[in-house]
């Protein structure tokens, strides 16, 4: 009896510990399935703009996509809103806010309400040429701010190029401060591009891009201002007959993504959004200085009367915009003003 006892005892034993292997076994093979899952998990970045496929900001999220689909083998996938499909840029910027837009690229003016910083680089005729812009957006200065945008609730991912701004109307050729008395242009809704216009002489109407073109057309609007793509994509000049090539704003393309966002990739997938992002900088910038000249080309075939200013008369325009970096200086930040300008000498 003794003799059973000890064997039904051993039996028992033997049947735990086979049964404690099976489940060690099927806890290393779920362990295993877990990190296959993870591994496998898909993340969906959706991107929104306002301007059209034909436009160089299109086509450089064009290039980031191939980029991280391709070198994340598929984990990342992203699909791109052109057209204002998502909202204005300000719809958009909170949507990348609060998560239901994951990236965005609008230019820095909009995005000074959320980080007031980057309102340094709407103070007027800051930047003689594109070298001077890309040796600062390079510079320790550059990424300084680009991390002020963290502070803002995004990730400051890069910097892009949404080109020179310049004027065009429908009254007449625009060649000094004089001629632009009582004229009602549409500026963006920023408030030192609204004061740089005032101080040049202007009647500077602040107004969504939605309804540029329309309130063009019925007079409403006198002229407006912006980047050569955006006044060829966008067909200005349907509505206005005189460009003036002003230059008055180098106008940086702050590309961000939600913050939360880009924290829940894996390290090794954040690296492809980086690296996704350097490789898209270099085709923006060479875009960017092609449009302009393809677009500047174009504008002249279709009959637009153009002003190329003499560097004369540009110091005429930029002398009558200096009151603003007094006006703006202490709002921006002395500090920053003094080191940007330092930078651009």
């Amino acid at each position: 009896m003794k003799h059973g006892v000890k064997y039904g005892i051993l039996a028992s034993l033997l049947a735990l510990a086979m049964v404690g292997c099976s489940a060690g076994n099927t806890s290393t093979e779920e362990a295993g399935n877990t990190q296959d899952n993870e591994k496998k998990k898909t993340y969906e970045i959706s991107i929104g703009h306002v301007l059209d496929e034909s436009h160089s900001e299109h086509k450089t999220f064009q290039e980031f996509e191939k980029y991280v689909e391709k070198e994340s083998d598929g984990q990342i996938q992203v699909e791109i809103f052109p057209n204002g499909q998502l909202g204005s840029d300000r719809e958009v910027i909170e949507g990348v806010e609060v998560g239901t837009v994951t990236m965005a690229g609008p230019s820095t003016a909009p995005v000074t309400s959320f980080v007031p910083e980057l309102s340094v680089f709407d103070l007027p005729f800051l930047f003689e040429s594109r070298e001077v812009a890309y040796e600062v957006l390079d510079s320790e200065v550059g990424t300084d701010l680009l991390n002020s945008v963290d502070a803002g609730g995004f990730k400051g991912l890069g910097w892009w190029e949404a080109g020179y701004r310049h004027l065009t109307n429908s009254k007449g050729p625009v060649e000094t401060p004089e001629d632009l008395e009582g004229l009602k242009v549409r500026t963006m809704e920023n408030e030192m591009h609204v004061a740089a216009w005032e101080s040049m002489g202007a009647n500077p109407t602040p107004m969504a891009w939605g309804e540029v073109f329309v309130s063009l057309q019925q007079g409403a609007l006198d002229g407006q201002e912006n980047p050569l793509g955006i006044i060829s994509s966008q067909k200005i000049h349907e509505v206005q007959d005189y460009l003036t090539l002003t230059g008055h704003v180098y106008s940086p393309i702050v590309v961000i993504m939600n913050k939360d966002f880009y924290d829940s990739l894996p390290e090794d997938l954040q690296k492809i959004v980086n690296d996704g992002m350097k490789k898209a900088t270099e085709l923006n910038r060479q875009l960017v200085t092609e449009e302009d000249n393809v677009k500047l080309q174009e504008l002249k075939e279709t009959g637009m009367n153009i002003t190329e200013l003499t560097s004369e008369q540009k110091a005429l325009f930029k002398e009558a915009a200096l009151p603003v970096y007094d006006q703006y200086k202490d709002k921006i930040g002395a500090d920053l003003v003094e080191r940007m300008l330092e930078a651009v000498k």
